[in-house]
C-alpha cells in the first residue's frame, strides 16, 4: 500500500519515549501515512515494542538492523519509504494532532517543502522557535536558513521524497553529530519551491536528560566544522558556494568559539581552518565582545584577547 507521507523515526534505546511520540503521529488528523520505526540495534526491548506498535496499526512498518547510528537509521527509512513526501520524528520527540494535515495541505500546492515554526520544551518552560522565513528570492531563504540556529534542522518540515532520491542526497553515516545540518544543506538548494507555515507544530523535547543537544562535547564542534567543510564543494558543484562563503565561514567561526574559551584548546583557534579567521569582521552570529577577542587574535594579541576572555566568560 502506497501512502502520501512516510515518517521515519530512528529507534535505540527508546522505551521510555517511543510510545508516546508514535501515537502522536498515528494519532494525527492526516491519515495517509506510514510510520516507519526503524531499530538500529537497540540493546534493550525497543525492537519489541515497535513491534507491538506495528500489531497495532497496519499503517507502522518495522525495519530491525544493526546498530549504525542515527544517520545509517534515517538512511534506512528513506530507502524503505513509500510515500510522495517523507517526514523525520526523534524517538523522544512528539507533534501537535494536525501538523502533517496542515503541511501536507500546503504541500499540495506543489511545494517541494513545508517547514514550521515549533515548541521547545524545557524542563522548566516552553519557548515557540521561529525557524527561517521563506522569501521571494531562494537566495535570500538559503541565506536565512544558515543564519537561524535551528535553521538547519530536518524535523520540522514535510519533503517531496522524489527531491531526496533523485539529487542522491542522505544522511552523512560518518558524522555523530550536525547530521541534519550536512542533509539540509543539501536538500535546500535541490529547490525553490518551498513554503513555510508560522505555527509550532512539533514539539522538541529538551526535557529528556538522555537527549542528545543536552550532552553536546568536543566531538560536536569537530563534526559540525567537518559538516561545512564537506559541504562547501557540493555548494561549489551547485554554483552557490561563492553566494553563501560569508554565511558558511559565520557558522565555523561561531564553533571556533567554543576552543577560544577554553584554556585547554585555546590555541586551536589559530591552527584549525586559519583561512576563515578573517571573517570575524560582520558576523552577525558573535556578540561584539566576541568579535573583538576574534580580532584581537587575528593580530596576535593573545595576552590582551586572554584579559578579555577572563571577563567575558565572567559576564556569561
Amino acid at each position: 500500500m502506497k501512502s502520501t507521507l512516510s515518517v521515519i523515526i530512528p529507534v535505540y534505546k527508546a522505551g521510555s519515549y517511543i510510545n508516546t511520540s508514535s501515537s502522536s503521529i498515528l494519532n494525527n488528523s492526516f491519515r495517509d501515512l506510514e510510520l516507519i520505526l526503524v531499530d538500529d540495534g537497540s540493546p534493550d526491548n525497543s525492537g519489541e515494542l515497535c513491534e507491538q506498535i506495528a500489531a497495532a496499526d497496519s499503517r507502522v512498518r518495522v525495519i530491525h538492523k544493526q546498530n549504525g547510528g542515527i544517520s545509517s537509521a534515517r538512511n534506512a527509512g528513506i530507502k524503505a519509504a513509500r510515500g510522495e513526501y517523507i517526514a523525520f520524528v526523534d524517538q523522544d520527540d512528539t507533534v501537535r494532532e494536525d501538523m502533517y494535515e496542515r503541511l501536507m495541505t500546503k504541500a499540495a500546492e506543489g511545494y517541494d517543502i513545508v517547514v514550521s515554526d515549533f515548541l521547545l520544551v524545557y524542563p522548566d518552560n516552553e519557548v515557540v522557535y521561529r525557524t527561517f522565513d521563506v522569501h521571494g528570492n531562494h537566495d535570500d531563504t538559503y541565506r536565512d536558513m544558515l543564519l537561524k540556529g535551528y535553521g538547519c534542522n530536518i524535523w520540522n518540515m514535510v519533503a517531496r521524497r522524489s527531491l531526496v532520491v533523485e539529487n542522491d542526497i542522505s544522511f552523512p553515516e560518518h558524522l555523530r553529530h550536525c547530521e541534519d545540518v550536512w542533509f539540509s544543506l543539501r536538500l535546500h538548494l535541490c529547490t525553490d519551491r518551498i513554503a513555510k507555515i508560522n505555527e509550532p507544530f512539533y514539539i522538541y523535547n529538551l526535557a529528556n536528560p538522555n537527549q542528545v543537544s543536552n550532552n553536546l562535547d568536543e566531538r560536536f564542534n569537530q563534526c559540525c566544522l567537518q559538516c561545512f567543510t564537506e559541504s562547501i564543494p557540493y555548494m561549489e558543484a551547485k554554483g552557490a558556494f561563492p553566494k553563501f562563503k560569508n554565511e558558511v565561514y559565520w557558522n565555523m567561526l561561531l564553533v571556533k568559539t567554543n576552543w577560544v574559551l577554553s584554556p585547554e584548546k585555546f590555541s586551536m583557534y589559530h591552527s584549525v581552518h586559519p583561512e576563515i579567521n578573517s571573517f570575524v569582521k560582520g558576523n552577525p552570529l558573535l556578540s561584539k565582545k566576541m568579535r573583538l577577542i576574534m580580532t584581537l587574535l587575528n593580530y596576535h594579541l593573545d595576552f590582551v584577547a586572554r584579559i578579555l576572555i577572563r571577563g567575558y566568560k565572567l559576564a556569561r
